[in-house]
């Protein structure tokens, strides 16, 4: 990847390794059903996206629309400086406006439809929302645990 993008890789690791050690995500893994815990960290990492995008006035002044197009709309800059097969991916984002349909639980359902149809063993992971409607109101009480410190340490993270 260009030097450009190194920063934010770099920040997705950090990321990555918080969220994997962070006790409100394992308890919310632990909500899942036996037979969806081997994919819990894909699960949650969608749903946490859902809460983001539900409760988005919480985190930022900007609205999320207006975050989401500017994000789509930068796409067409960096375009040249992307892998062709990641382009061909984040085109499909933005035609399906995947980042907007968060907010509701059928665009959740849908973008965990389409990753349990990429892995090795394809799987709805779409059915593990029958489990989480019973714990939505914990999982969200999760979400909102670790959102705010996760927050804080990108934002103290070194630039």
């Amino acid at each position: 990847m260009p030097a450009q993008f190194q920063h934010g890789i770099e920040r997705h690791r950090v990321i990555d390794r918080f969220t994997d050690s962070h006790p409100a995500v394992a308890r919310s893994i632990q909500r899942l059903d036996s037979r969806f815990r081997r994919y819990g960290g894909i699960i949650i990492d969608v749903l946490y996206d859902h809460f983001l995008a539900r409760d988005w006035p919480l985190y930022s002044p900007e609205s999320l629309s207006d975050f989401i197009q500017d994000f789509y709309s930068s796409l067409d800059e960096f375009r040249d400086r992307l892998p062709a097969d990641a382009f061909v991916v984040l085109e499909k984002m933005r035609a399906g406006d995947w980042l907007g349909s968060y907010v509701e639980i059928a665009g959740i359902s849908q973008a965990l439809r389409r990753i349990g149809a990429r892995l090795l063993r394809p799987i709805d992971l779409a059915e593990s929302l029958s489990v989480i409607d019973s714990s939505y109101n914990s999982l969200s009480d999760d979400f909102h645990e670790f959102f705010p410190e996760l927050r804080s340490i990108c934002c103290s993270a070194k630039h």
